[in-house]
């Protein structure tokens, strides 16, 4: 049997994933849902490329509420 199982960090806990996963497809399975901004390896990844960033091996990825200021 093989595995294309990936380990990454999801909000500092290690993961594993199958792989090859996009952004948007990781978020939905792991029913993260509401306002966020989503950062991998302390760099924020747009919205509008969630459909074409792949989630490599080793990544770090971090879901943050975003920071209204005033």
């Amino acid at each position: 049997m093989t595995s294309n199982q990936q380990q990454i960090q999801f909000n500092g806990e290690p993961l594993s994933i199958e792989q090859p996963q996009t952004v948007t497809a990781f978020l939905e399975s792991q029913s993260v849902a509401g306002r966020f901004i989503v950062v991998i390896n302390d760099e924020v990844v747009p919205k509008s490329s969630w459909d074409q960033h792949a989630i490599q091996a080793g990544d770090q990825i971090e879901i943050m509420s975003p920071i209204s200021g005033g």
